[in-house]
């Protein structure tokens, strides 16, 4: 794995795991009002996510690539490009159901139970809901010269949240 990536990698989950740091004042988010359902019923995040939107999405041929893990992760699948001197990565991860609150700088959408994004110049975009029970992320991230600044893509990301969504 290229130090791009590793940075791109560590920088997202830093910004995931702070994103309740400066959360606005609001109610505490209700628990999720879908049915849980069993992980194994899930379709595998990588139908749900696949090569070719992650394709779409960076203007490159993604490749697999994969990350750490934790325990309350379900499920996930990471999409990457990377030059000598730049890098994309796409993140999809389903979650154990876990309360989260929207972080300050983020935005409410119509998506799911608690769905937001959140679009950082140095992190990239991350769009969050819950669905089926589970808390659901994806992100997207750029580093480099030779990639797009990753908030410029953020309608695309949203919109393949949607498709996501709508796959679950």
């Amino acid at each position: 794995m290229s130090p791009i990536r590793v940075i791109s990698i560590l920088v997202a989950l830093l910004v995931f795991l702070l994103s309740g740091c400066g959360e606005k004042e609001s109610a505490p988010a209700a628990a999720p009002s879908d049915a849980s359902v069993p992980a194994a019923s899930l379709p595998d995040a990588c139908s749900l996510v696949s090569e070719q939107d992650a394709s779409a999405l960076f203007g490159q041929s993604a490749q697999a690539d994969s990350g750490p893990t934790g325990a309350a992760m379900v499920s996930q699948c990471l999409w990457s490009w990377d030059s000598d001197t730049s890098g994309q990565l796409l993140q999809f991860q389903v979650w154990d159901p876990m309360a989260y609150s929207e972080p300050e700088d983020s935005a409410p959408i119509d998506l799911g139970e608690g769905g937001y994004i959140r679009k950082h110049p140095m992190a990239g975009v991350d769009v969050v809901w819950r669905q089926r029970g589970f808390m659901i992320s994806l992100s997207f991230s750029t580093v480099g010269p030779d990639a797009p600044d990753a908030t410029d893509r953020a309608d695309a990301v949203l919109e393949l949240a949607r498709r996501v969504s709508g796959r679950l």
